[in-house]
């Protein structure tokens, strides 16, 4: 749904002074690209955000649950897959896991606090990425929610601390791409709508990050949002706690500029400085990212992490697309 955010954001575009074109150092104001859509989050339950794998299990010097991402699995069925819902049913006396349904004020995914057990890395109503940053991103394994640029390691344990499975995650695609900044918003791709439904089926089309299609849209009126999460970002995502909210954010424009920062605004990962105003959110009852032991070899392990062909042999994890209709 569309919340109040976008009704402000049409009336900055509606509003904004056609004469700065003649103005050197404001001209680029009006450049068209400040106006679309720039950024996509992701979201769950706010409790969510001290269960499942923001749980810390140890901390030495620093280094929470040994630098691993620890995850203690609670569902019976597919033992070595991780179920949310069994850890809510499981903690279902003290942890109201019900995300925020959708509101025409919200400004943020979730309106609860979504501070984690490790409270000086902030919040923001989503998941986080401080694995984008060297500064941080040794809590990512308990902040959340997406993996650094380098391969590590997680294990599975079971409720009574036996080992279920271990392994190796790959790289997270987001972060080795540079696609998301460490409040975690995830850019769009950098390509015309034209050209991206050209190419939205390979690895280096949609997949590179979220993409805005369009096809006839001056007789229907509608695009579509397309995005897709790659095996460790998905594996991750799914050990804390899964996947309820998705948010489509644009610039702040009027923000920005009361504060003194003007365009050209380009996207930096590791410092981005630009700030976003909540336009559109899709909220599920449910996980998205339920999954259960597949093949051979441990689901979180086959199914997620090492992408089986079963989920998508090009994009690596599913995809998600969100029509939307102007009319």
């Amino acid at each position: 749904m569309f919340v109040k955010g976008f009704g402000e954001h049409i009336i900055d575009i509606l509003t904004v002074n056609p004469e700065l074109s003649g103005i050197a150092s404001a001209s680029s104001i009006l450049d068209v690209s400040n106006y679309t859509f720039q950024a996509l989050t992701f979201g769950k339950d706010a409790e969510g955000f001290k269960h499942h794998a923001h749980t810390i299990h140890s901390e030495s010097d620093g280094v929470y649950n040994n630098g691993k991402l620890h995850i203690v699995v609670y569902n019976n069925t597919s033992p070595s897959s991780y179920h949310s819902s069994a850890t809510k049913a499981y903690f279902s006396s003290t942890y109201n896991s019900d995300p925020n349904y959708p509101h025409y004020y919200d400004t943020r995914l979730e309106r609860a606090s979504t501070v984690t057990n490790v409270s000086s890395a902030g919040e923001v109503g989503h998941y986080l990425n401080p694995a984008a940053v060297s500064s941080t991103s040794g809590l990512w394994n308990v902040v959340g929610g997406f993996p650094p640029s380098t391969v590590t390691e997680y294990v599975m344990y079971n409720p009574t601390g036996g080992l279920v499975t271990s392994g190796s995650m790959k790289s997270g695609f987001f972060n080795e791409h540079s696609l998301m900044n460490p409040s975690g918003y995830l850019t769009f791709a950098q390509i015309s709508a034209s050209s991206a439904s050209s190419v939205k089926s390979t690895i280096n089309g949609w997949a590179s990050g979220a993409l805005v299609t369009a096809s006839g849209i001056d007789t229907n009126a509608q695009i579509q949002i397309c995005v897709t999460l790659h095996t460790s970002d998905l594996a991750s995502l799914a050990a804390f706690g899964g996947l309820n909210h998705i948010g489509v954010w644009c610039l702040d424009i009027r923000e920005m500029l009361a504060s003194g920062n003007v365009p050209p605004y380009t996207w930096n990962a590791k410092n981005d400085n630009r700030k976003y105003k909540l336009v559109a959110k899709k909220t599920f009852w449910d996980d998205l990212l339920y999954h259960e032991d597949f093949g051979t070899n441990p689901g979180f392990d086959e199914y997620l992490v090492n992408a089986d062909t079963s989920i998508s042999p090009v994009n690596e994890g599913p995809e998600y697309i969100f029509d939307i209709k102007f009319t």
